[in-house]
């Protein structure tokens, strides 16, 4: 009897043993096993600004380099469509885009320099509308950081940079629901994000009450999306924007994950990498760093793995038209456009 009391007990100790190597860091935004993880309910997406995959590190994103990548769930094999900020956020949202995207403007206006221009709307269907017929008012929402007003389809809230020149904080070209010409709800809900500094604001109040919908888009404004500063701003902001979500019920709760990424990598004016270029299958393939960009998943019990397989902007659109019972719109339909990985985000 003692002997079996023994045993017990190194049992006992080793199993406390094993949990400890196996608990995640204080304070940690992902845990490092999903066993018992229940099934997210709602899903986010937010996305910076033109850095590819080998500029994230210690010194430039020490957030994304030692938070994101050791913690949560990394997607290695990442992405753009192409390059220009507009066909990447609309192909993220519709499976497609129109060739007038490459010209980066906004809707119905004309730009001399772009031959694809002018620009228009799109009356296919988008992510949106589905969310808003399948889910009604509980179906999407975008948080689009210094928008001047509700789905503004039109770039606003100027700013004086370093350099003199007035610039805006918002540009539409990276909100790609005032471009659905037949998105009825984008006025009640592609809305602005607030004050990060304050955590006032539509985005604060809705993760604060768990009033986030089933899928949510995040847009920073053109200074904490690294666009017209530095990748450093993007991490500064995703550390806020994170560690704030993590405070919330529908966080704590498993309820809600993240995706986090960017709309395409790092392309040199006048190089193979360049506005228009397939990302899908860059040519030449020397130019494929530019197409290939960081991305995560986020969640309190996301596991720490890495996601290897080959993903674009096409992927997360699949991911979440699987997750949430949608048809799959477009590329997202193509039997070569991959998920993301099931362990990640469950789609079954």
């Amino acid at each position: 009897m003692a002997f079996v009391f023994a045993l017990l007990v190194v049992s006992v100790i080793a199993g406390w043993v094993l949990a400890a190597q196996w608990r995640p860091p204080a304070n940690a935004l992902c845990r490092t096993s999903s066993a018992s993880a229940p099934r997210p309910t709602k899903l986010m997406v937010i996305i910076g600004e033109n850095e590819s995959q080998t500029n994230i590190n210690r010194a430039t994103a020490p957030f994304e380099q030692t938070v994101l990548s050791t913690q949560c769930g990394s997607l290695r094999n990442m992405h753009a469509l192409t390059h220009g900020s507009e066909p990447n956020y609309i192909g993220m949202t519709s499976g497609t885009y129109p060739s007038w995207a490459l010209c980066d403007q906004p809707p119905n206006t004309v730009d001399d320099d772009c031959p694809q221009s002018p620009s228009s709307l799109i009356d296919g269907p988008s992510v949106f509308g589905q969310l808003a017929a399948a889910y009604g008012s509980a179906g999407w929402r975008t948080y689009a950081e210094s928008m001047p007003r509700a789905c503004s389809a039109t770039d606003g809230t100027k700013y004086r940079a370093s350099s003199g020149q007035l610039r805006f904080e918002y540009v539409a070209r990276h909100n790609p629901a005032v471009y659905y010409r037949t998105l009825t709800s984008c006025v009640a809900d592609d809305v602005a994000f607030g004050n990060p500094q304050t955590t006032k604001g539509d985005f604060f109040s809705d993760a604060r009450a768990g009033a986030l919908p089933k899928v949510s888009f995040v847009i920073p404004n053109n200074l904490d999306n690294g666009h017209d500063t530095t990748l450093t701003a993007y991490d500064t902001f995703l550390s806020r924007t994170l560690r704030f979500l993590q405070t919330t019920r529908d966080y704590r709760s498993g309820a809600l994950e993240i995706i986090v990424t960017f709309d395409e990598g790092t392309a040199a004016a006048g190089s193979h990498a360049s506005t228009g270029e397939n990302c899908l299958n860059p040519q030449p393939a020397s130019s494929a760093a530019s197409c290939l960009v960081a991305a995560w998943v986020v969640g309190r019990y996301v596991p720490t793995i890495s996601d290897t397989t080959f993903e674009s902007h096409y992927s997360v659109l699949k991911t979440i038209e699987l997750w949430a019972n949608l048809p799959l719109l477009g590329h997202a339909a193509d039997t070569t456009t991959n998920e993301l990985d099931p362990r990640l985000i469950p789609t079954a």
